[in-house]
């Protein structure tokens, strides 16, 4: 069974699930394809929406999981927030106020999809200094890294971040660029820091279902094995094993 760490699935407060049906439906399409761990990773801030605290995300989260418990469903819903690149979530984040990834040291850390932040680095390292582990969100559809990924993965990895790359990328769904970018830190980064997720917006364009076809494609260029980490035992260590989740044998045992 897969762990997605990446889905915009909570209803009405951004630009994915648009209300509680919605999300329902996307999270039985998660699960018929084997997702059974689902992070709930709104952007901080959304419109009229300025942020996204944690009680405000527990509170959601947990009605969500509600709705999906009374419909039967197995899949569990963790926590988490898609975090663009400011300088001002490391006090809200060692203040507790913005959550992490099921509430561990795990944080998910948008790149801009155009020019990257002069002081980029400088953050992810002082957040790794405070503790945190990075998990870089689909930086396979930055452009500034597209132009150079040998370069930026370097960088990335003396950091020690993790990399999500998107199913959507894998698939060509983004363009031959992301495409050709995400294959590339598919192939050069380390495997033991990659991971693969839905991002998933919605039911047809950006669905939820669509792990087992990028699993088929990394498995072309890492092995099977080592694919098949990058949605299970990888994901879950970053999770610091959080009681919500199935045990690591349920998990790999597909």
């Amino acid at each position: 069974m897969y762990i997605d760490l990446h889905n915009h699935i909570l209803p009405g407060v951004d630009d994915g699930a648009v209300d509680i049906e919605d999300a329902v439906r996307m999270v039985s399409m998660a699960a018929e394809s084997g997702t059974s761990v689902i992070a709930a990773t709104p952007h901080r801030a959304w419109s009229a929406r300025k942020e996204c605290p944690k009680e405000w995300l527990l509170q959601r989260v947990a009605h969500l999981q509600k709705e999906i418990d009374q419909r039967k469903i197995p899949v569990t819903v963790i926590e988490g927030v898609e975090l663009m690149m400011h300088s001002d979530i490391v006090d809200l984040l060692m203040d507790g106020f913005l959550p992490t990834l099921g509430g561990g040291n795990c944080i998910l850390l948008e790149p801009p999809f155009d020019t990257l932040p002069g002081n980029m680095f400088a953050l992810i390292n002082q957040l790794s200094h405070c503790g945190f582990r990075i998990l870089l969100a689909h930086p396979e559809r930055c452009t500034e890294i597209q132009r150079d990924p040998a370069g930026f993965a370097h960088s990335f990895s003396l950091c020690g971040a993790f990399i999500q790359l998107t199913t959507g990328s894998l698939l060509g769904t983004f363009g031959e660029a992301a495409r050709a970018t995400a294959v590339y830190l598919l192939s050069q980064y380390p495997p033991t820091s990659l991971v693969i997720a839905s991002d998933s917006h919605n039911q047809r364009v950006r669905p939820p279902n669509l792990i087992p076809q990028a699993l088929t494609v990394a498995s072309k260029f890492v092995g099977t094995k080592a694919a098949n980490a990058m949605v299970t035992t990888i994901p879950y260590s970053l999770l610091n094993a959080d009681p919500r989740m199935p045990t690591l044998s349920t998990l790999t045992k597909r």
